[in-house]
């Protein structure tokens, strides 16, 4: 039997996302499965299950299961191109012989066979194919979700089959993907944040498919499958409420995408970027701009000016927390509406929701004198927003 380095690279780095610092303190038993055409990594942690599909590298058609320690895979990363495995029958019990090129080194090891898990880490299942988008939602709402939240299930995403969506909040901001259909219709599921959402094969997966047990969700993209236990008896918020009517908004900023890129690459650069809560000013008299001032001591402001975006209503200004705007811009907002005094923002994108609070008791005075204005469409931003479309 054989695996390939590249292979096993590539499940450790994911695998180090998927549990976190846990990942580098305990050991734990690897599952390979080979059958005729492929073989399976797979692992069990914390509820938690990752499995990875490869190629098979030999043309031996046994189907072999065994389950070895983690640190066989550990030692062997570095390996030039492929690990042979052979079972070895010592004293009455198991032991799996590694070898392997560590560059111009041969190498070699013997690990003792552990015991198989009680149950299949992924079982035989009914799997559901969902629009692409799913990923990105989930990588994105993970943002807004709190680790560090008892209350609620403000730590969780809600996956509701009832509308489709996939809503995480964490009592601020709030942010929701719609036009999803998923294999449990009449009920929502929550599954708890996971920064294996943010890493790259995550966000460039393809082909995927969802599937539940009672307990569990199981999702599949590219060559992973993860099984990640559902939050039971975790109530999550009703925020069905907290997102307002976009048609009784008094203002409406329709974004150019050019602008946006512009958000994301200015915002934390213009002044006021030490006071708390970062404030800026979303300025909306005959044109729209966001503007940064520093407050203490020495009088400095830069108004950014997104002149190929549109205002529709009444002049206003609004003080804004700005990693607010800034990941509205990144997630492909392309509206923003305002309604009264001290209520929600609501920004949207293809069916995407993100409300937060303006910032109150903010100075939106403005000295014109005193201002050095910015035209986007007058420098070059490089774009790095990721659509869930």
């Amino acid at each position: 039997m054989k695996i390939r380095s590249n292979d096993v690279k590539r499940f450790l780095q994911f695998a180090r996302k998927f549990w976190g610092s846990h990942f580098r303190d305990q050991s734990s038993t690897v599952v390979l499965s080979f059958n005729a055409s492929n073989y399976t990594i797979s692992m069990q942690r914390q509820g938690l299950v990752l499995s990875y599909l490869c190629n098979r590298v030999d043309s031996v058609s046994d189907h072999e299961t065994i389950a070895v320690p983690l640190d066989l895979l550990r030692d062997c990363v570095n390996s030039s191109e492929t690990i042979t495995l052979r079972i070895l029958n010592q004293d009455g019990g198991e032991f799996i012989q590694a070898s392997w090129q560590d560059g111009p080194v041969p190498r070699m090891n013997e690990y003792e066979q552990e015991a198989m898990p009680n149950e299949d880490l992924i079982p035989d299942l009914a799997w559901h194919t969902i629009d692409e988008r799913f990923l990105t939602a989930l990588a994105r709402t993970a943002e807004v979700a709190d680790d560090n939240s008892v209350r609620y299930g403000l730590s969780c995403i809600e996956l509701d089959g009832r509308h489709g969506s996939v809503t995480a909040t964490d009592g601020n901001q709030l942010l929701r993907y719609d036009g999803f259909s998923f294999p449990w219709q009449s009920e929502a599921l929550l599954i708890r944040k996971n920064k294996v959402m943010q890493c790259k094969d995550w966000l460039s997966g393809r082909k995927v498919e969802l599937a539940r047990q009672e307990y569990d969700l199981f999702i599949r993209f590219d060559a992973y499958t993860l099984r990640i236990p559902l939050e039971r008896g975790t109530r999550f918020p009703n925020v069905d409420q907290v997102i307002p009517d976009r048609q009784r908004s008094t203002n409406r900023v329709l974004l150019d995408t050019r602008d946006c890129d512009a958000l994301t690459n200015c915002l934390l650069k213009l002044p006021g970027e030490s006071e708390d809560l970062k404030p800026v000013i979303l300025d909306l008299n005959g044109h729209v701009a966001v503007v940064g001032k520093s407050g203490q001591g020495t009088t400095c402001t830069v108004c950014l000016e997104l002149d190929r975006s549109l205002h529709l209503g009444p002049d206003r200004r609004i003080g804004i927390p700005r990693k607010n705007l800034s990941f509205a811009a990144k997630i492909g907002a392309d509206s923003l509406f305002l309604f009264g005094k001290d209520q929600a923002i609501l920004a949207c994108g293809q069916r995407m929701q993100y409300v937060w609070m303006p910032l109150s008791n903010l100075d939106l005075t403005l000295d014109l004198t005193q201002t050095q204005c910015i035209k986007t469409s007058m420098v070059a931003f490089s774009s790095d927003r990721r659509r869930a479309s």
